[in-house]
């Protein structure tokens, strides 16, 4: 099956949904960039030059307007919310996880692959500092969560 996803200048696009659990055991998202293919990529990896942005300014570059971004958004959040709830039901508890979404020229979201070590790449490309900092933080609160330590 053909997806046709958001593309820039026919390079297709997805969105790398960076994830981890707290110090209270609950799922944030630390990152959530959009990857670009490089030319002639049929893939959105870091590793094969794909060029990474900010969910909003990367969702702009596809020719989203505010309004459509914000609702690629909303949609993002409600699938996120579920699935996270089905994975840890099936699967039991993870403390982080990297889940790739496609969104389409109709703006309906597919969704790609979960890793449940992910790469931080696109995150240290494209993350701002505090998003950086809460990638390095949140594994470190959520094992003294686990641990029961108090603050």
């Amino acid at each position: 099956m053909f997806i046709d996803v958001l593309s820039v200048k026919e390079n297709a696009t997805d969105i790398r949904c960076l994830l981890k659990k707290d110090q209270h055991g609950l799922w944030n998202i630390t990152s959530w960039p959009v990857r670009v293919a490089a030319n002639n990529s049929p893939v959105t990896s870091t590793v094969t030059g794909s060029r990474v942005y900010p969910l909003d300014e990367g969702l702009k570059i596809c020719g989203l307007s505010v309004e459509e971004i914000l609702s690629v958004k909303k949609k993002c959040l409600e699938f996120l919310t579920l699935f996270l709830e089905a994975l840890e039901t099936e699967f039991g508890p993870f403390g982080e996880i990297g889940i790739d979404l496609a969104v389409d020229k109709n703006y309906n979201l597919w969704y790609l692959e979960c890793n449940a070590n992910p790469a931080k790449t696109a995150t240290k490309i494209a993350g701002t500092e505090e998003e950086k900092r809460l990638s390095l933080v949140y594994p470190l609160r959520y094992a003294r969560y686990l641990a029961g330590f108090e603050k």
